[in-house]
């Protein structure tokens, strides 16, 4: 496979999850379970590329440890891609100073669930080195899910962010 069909396959992998996500939490007005895939392209080039589902309840207690844990698996496995599905709380900020605000309130350690304006969203998210993907929607009150907004090549900020490497980013954007 190219690199383009590689990011082709991938993006139609979380495409289809993130569907499947939205219909869940629109038909059972319930919290979808957090879930986690791999995707990786075995070295022969005649072997199907593979997606690897993992239960995120195995990888630790917490974000920190679940956060580690991807990180290693990906190195582990050779994955390429690292998409997760689950619910957040985010927060959208438009000028510095309440970026900032933000920043200084995660840095506290706080969480978003607290913070002023934030809202709760279901949240599919591809990761990988040649894409930055989420698929985003507002739970609305009624427990259903908004339609899914799609945000290609955003930076995201939180523990359960660029899973598929390491770098820390910086954006207007915080998911936590």
């Amino acid at each position: 496979m190219t690199e383009e069909e590689k990011r082709g396959f991938a993006i139609e992998v979380v495409e289809g999850l993130a569907h499947i996500a939205k219909q869940y939490r629109c038909e059972t007005r319930s919290e979808v379970p957090m879930s986690v895939h791999f995707i990786r392209f075995p070295e022969q080039s005649d072997l199907r590329p593979e997606v690897i589902p993992v239960d995120p309840t195995r990888l630790g207690d917490d974000k920190e440890t679940m956060a580690l844990s991807i990180r290693l698996m990906v190195q582990m496995l050779g994955a390429r891609y690292v998409i997760m599905v689950n619910e957040a709380w985010a927060s959208y900020q438009d000028s510095t100073d309440e970026l900032e605000a933000l920043e200084t309130w995660t840095a506290a350690g706080k969480s978003l669930e607290h913070f002023p304006g934030r809202k709760e969203v279901l949240m599919v998210s591809l990761d990988g080195p040649d894409v930055s993907l989420m698929f985003s929607g507002i739970i609305q009150e009624d427990g259903s899910a908004s339609t899914l907004e799609r945000m290609e090549g955003l930076e995201t900020h939180g523990r359960l962010a660029n899973l598929s490497y390491p770098q820390a980013t910086k954006g207007s954007e915080v998911w936590n």
